[in-house]
C-alpha cells in the first residue's frame, strides 16, 4: 500500500515565531535568561491561520528546530502552536543542515516524503529538507536573503497555503 500522508515540518526559530528579540541570549546559549524572557516572543502574522488551513487540508505537522527542548517548548507554549511532533536538538546525533532531525521527523509523522514539504529560515534548514528527500520552502518573511536551492519561496504564510495547495 502507498503511503499517501502528506506533511508540512516547520523550522520553529523566526519561521514560526518572531524571536529576535531573543537572538543574542540564544547565540550565548543563556538559557535562564531565554526561558526568562520567553514572554518577547511572537507568532508571525498568518501562521496559526496556516497551520489551521493545512490540518484542513490532511497534513500532518511537526517542527524540526536545533533549539534544546527545554526551550522549542517553551516557545511552542508561549505561541500556543499546536504541533505536536518535535524534533529538538538533543534528539539526533547530527543537526540541520544534516538530514538527520528530518529524517527522524519524517519517520515519526509516518509521512511520504514526496508529498511533503519543510518551510525554514536559513539555508541550513534548506539543506536540511533537500537532503531528506522533502521539497523546500525559503521562509522570506525572516531577515536573510533566499537561497537558490529553495524548491520554493513564500513571501508570507498566505504564499506558503497557495504553495502547499
Amino acid at each position: 500500500m502507498i503511503n499517501k500522508r502528506k506533511g508540512l515540518i516547520f523550522d520553529l526559530d523566526q519561521t514560526l515565531v518572531d524571536s529576535s528579540a531573543l537572538e543574542i541570549l540564544r547565540k550565548d546559549r543563556d538559557w535562564y535568561q531565554v526561558k526568562k524572557n520567553v514572554h518577547k516572543i511572537k507568532v508571525f502574522e498568518g501562521i496559526t491561520e496556516l497551520i489551521e488551513y493545512a490540518k484542513l487540508k490532511d497534513y500532518v505537522l511537526g517542527i524540526v528546530t536545533n533549539l534544546p527542548s527545554m526551550i522549542c517548548d517553551l516557545y511552542i507554549e508561549k505561541a500556543a502552536l499546536d504541533i505536536k511532533i518535535r524534533i529538538c536538538y538533543h534528539d539526533t546525533r547530527y543537526h540541520k543542515p544534516n538530514p538527520e532531525p528530518v529524517l527522524l521527523a519524517i519517520e515519526r509523522m509516518g509521512i511520504n516524503q514526496e508529498l511533503s514539504y519543510g518551510v525554514g529560515n536559513d539555508i541550513s534548514d534548506i539543506l536540511a529538507y533537500n537532503s531528506a528527500g522533502i521539497k523546500s520552502i525559503f521562509a522570506k518573511w525572516s531577515s536573510f536573503p533566499a537561497p537558490e536551492e529553495s524548491s520554493h519561496i513564500a513571501n508570507n504564510p498566505l504564499d506558503l497555503k497557495n504553495i502547499i495547495e
